[in-house]
């Protein structure tokens, strides 16, 4: 998608929608564990487009698949092309979308499993324009029905399927059925030495040491696959020397790990007090779990790096957002600790002003180049104790401990003279300006957890004035002290039951009848007025009452889902759903809270909404809560899906029912080629992991047509209906007596 598209006949407002459109759909498939895809219905299977997934899927590039350098055709297997064509066709002529399976050859010569979804989409004349949809590697489902006698006696004993435990389950049912005493998995190192990550002698677990496994073992493995040395491998697995109690192995057999892109991960073997009578057999049954065990080594890797994509900036190296917060949380720890001496803290938050014009004119990666510059300047501007983060876009905040407050106009000046300097890019030469909110504890805040607020403010107020540096004053406070009063009455609203639930119809796509309904709060309050959701709740959220708005969202709700039920109209199709917060999920009691505010019986009718961006600080922690809610009888459901990425790792592993696909992909879907890609390619990866999709912001008949055209379960929106209180949601969409 060039720049050149984006200029052509469009408007900068425009321009800029569609940009942003860009950036998601590749973000998206840049995470996506397989290959979307759009191209001709022609004899060669000609790509158009493919996402970045082409490569690890087939081992080719996009830019080989999309310019005809090899055509889709080649690659998939010969006594499967016939068949797959007929009922590609026979879709295309019943205008429905198709489910193929078949197999492909790889660039490595070897043969893998593909299950494709696609559908075809035609002109106002009927004719075919392309084809568009989904592939995913299924090789390893089509080769465990094979597999399965074989290891039988292994597989049937791993009662843990993830986490080190399944590593330490693995090597003592290995050992036990291959008669060896123990065995290890070792992970590669940068420097090609490989660190022992889990050792089982005996039948136990031993303590994992990094040490370096003798050369004439571990090259081999890494080089060719694999090594055997049925006697005299005579090595010490531990880090005592010979005749200090180290365990000395004769029989060896190792088989290296590698990851999906091919990549080696590390090494699992086997080892022997006593000879391998059947070296070459034992390898076998090692190669058959190779894959498990690497999968499991590359979600725990992949787990790392989730928590680093969780705290770092990807593009400056610098913290993010939330590593800020929780840095200014260590200071308010630091306030609070006896015997620490007394802390004084500046805060700086500033951004680039019209940085958005580079973006425009110069492009997203020069913008991206001048965000690194800037970041590596004032980086080292600043001295080593101070605290830089990227919190997105052009926005920076820096922690200064130990500053008077001064020292904080000299601060901001030292940065804004830091960015005057020319910025090279290539041949262009920028220089940056920033606009600067400063706040100081203790002088402007009494806790350091307030510093970011009130800095927003001074920079909201520098940015209204067109000020370069705003320092936080009462006149700003005033802006708090309305939002303390707002939650004030909050939470006397919530002690006084003076809020109110509106219910808004989620229909059937296929049917178009009421399937359920979603529970959304509204507050009138008598001084106020009308008080906006988009309001109250992050207050709530922000002041640590979200947990008992929650409770009470939830209680109210089950009481209207019984009232309906005991109504004599036969009570509301399908399901209730209602919102979880990412706060209530990291409270420890949730699920006894929620238990409390639903009785047994109405669970079954309950769907718990939670966020995606919920999942991304622990999500380990959050598979586990997903599962035990869904023990205590709720349905799940991930909310606003697609507006976040770190997510897509765990998804499968989530106990969810469905995925709601945000309103901001739907919104402009039948506009933008981008959004409609996004969205097809969110029902599709759903229905492969067995989901349904709800979609969300649902405005106008042709996107409800277009949703179910692609598969869409069911969707919600004013389309169908807006929010109403209780009592006309039942008059409109339930058979009252």
């Amino acid at each position: 998608m060039s720049q050149a598209k984006e200029s052509a006949g469009q408007s900068p407002q425009q321009a800029k929608t569609a940009s942003d459109a860009e950036r998601r759909l590749y973000t998206l498939m840049r995470h996506l564990p397989g290959m979307a895809y759009q191209g001709l219905n022609d004899t060669q299977w000609t790509m158009l487009f493919v996402s970045e997934g082409a490569f690890a899927l087939t081992g080719y590039t996009a830019e080989e698949l999309e310019n005809n350098a090899i055509s889709y055709l080649q690659l998939m297997h010969e006594e499967d092309r016939h068949r797959v064509d007929t009922e590609v066709q026979a879709c295309i002529r019943k205008q429905k979308p198709f489910q193929v399976s078949y197999r492909l050859w790889h660039r490595s010569q070897q043969v893998r499993w593909m299950w494709e979804q696609g559908q075809a989409i035609f002109d106002d004349q009927g004719q075919v324009l392309r084809l568009e949809g989904f592939i995913c590697d299924i090789t390893e489902q089509q080769q465990s029905q094979g597999l399965q006698r074989a290891v039988l006696q292994i597989a049937s004993t791993l009662t843990v399927r993830s986490g080190p435990g399944f590593f330490q389950q693995l090597l003592q049912n290995l050992a036990l059925a291959l008669e060896a005493d123990g065995g290890f998995i070792a992970t590669s190192n940068d420097d090609q030495t490989l660190a022992l990550q889990t050792l089982v002698m005996g039948g136990q677990p031993r303590p994992s040491e990094h040490i370096q496994i003798p050369e004439r073992l571990s090259t081999p493995v890494m080089r060719d696959g694999h090594c055997l040395v049925a006697d005299d491998a005579d090595f010490y697995f531990t880090d005592q020397k010979k005749g200090q109690g180290g365990e000395r192995v004769r029989g060896f057999v190792g088989c290296r790990l590698i990851d999906m892109q091919g990549r080696p991960l590390g090494m699992l073997a086997v080892i022997s007090r006593k000879p391998f009578a059947n070296a070459e057999m034992t390898l076998s049954v090692l190669q058959i779990f190779a894959a498990g065990a690497a999968g499991e080594l590359e979600r725990n890797q992949a787990d790392v790096r989730m928590h680093q994509l969780a705290f770092q900036d990807p593009l400056t190296g610098l913290p993010n957002r939330a590593n800020c917060m929780a840095q200014l949380e260590r200071y308010q720890q630091q306030t609070l600790s006896k015997g620490c001496p007394p802390l004084t803290l500046g805060l700086l938050f500033f951004n680039l002003r019209r940085f958005k014009e580079i973006n425009n004119t110069r492009g997203h990666q020069v913008g991206d180049q001048v965000l690194v510059a800037v970041a590596k300047r004032i980086r080292e501007a600043l001295n080593e104790e101070a605290f830089l983060a990227r919190l997105g876009g052009d926005e920076f905040v820096a922690l200064l401990p130990s500053l008077e407050y001064s020292a904080l106009q000299q601060v901001a000046a030292l940065i804004g003279n830091t960015l005057k300097q020319p910025i090279r890019i290539g041949e262009a030469v920028f220089r940056q300006e920033v606009t600067i909110g400063g706040a100081h504890y203790p002088k402007d805040a009494s806790e350091p957890a307030s510093l970011f607020q009130h800095a927003s403010i001074a920079l909201h107020q520098a940015k209204r004035g067109n000020y370069g540096f705003t320092l936080f004053n009462e006149e700003m406070a005033a802006a708090i002290n309305r939002r303390q009063m707002l939650h004030e009455r909050l939470l006397k609203a919530l002690r006084e039951d003076e809020l109110e639930l509106y219910y808004q119809p989620q229909i059937d796509l296929e049917s178009g009848g009421v399937i359920g309904a979603e529970a959304l709060c509204r507050w009138h309050d008598a001084q106020y007025g009308w008080i906006s959701p988009g309001e109250f709740i992050p207050l709530a959220e922000e002041r640590g009452s979200i947990v008992e708005l929650g409770e009470w969202v939830l209680k109210s709700a089950c009481q209207q889902l019984k009232a309906w039920q005991q109504s004599g109209s036969g009570g509301l199709p399908g399901k209730l759903s209602v919102n979880v917060s990412a706060r209530q999920l990291q409270d420890p009691e949730l699920l006894q809270r929620l238990g409390a505010c639903c009785e047994v019986s109405l669970r079954q009718g309950i769907v718990l909404e939670l966020t995606e961006s919920a999942f991304i600080q622990d999500p380990e922690e959050a598979i586990a809560i997903t599962r035990q809610l869904v023990a205590a009888g709720f349905t799940l459901a991930i909310d606003d899906f697609g507006t976040g990425y770190s997510s897509l790792t765990y998804l499968k592993r989530f106990a969810a029912t469905y995925l709601k696909i945000d309103m901001s992909f739907v919104r402009d879907m039948l506009n933008s080629e981008s959004d409609r890609t996004i969205v097809n390619t969110i029902i599709a990866m759903a229905r492969t992991l067995g989901m349904q999709t709800i979609a969300e912001g649902v405005e106008s008949q042709a996107q409800a047509e277009a949703l179910a055209a692609m598969g869409c379960d069911q969707s919600q929106g004013y389309f169908h209906g807006r929010p109403v209180p209780a009592e006309e949601f039942a008059r409109l969409w339930l058979d009252t007596p």
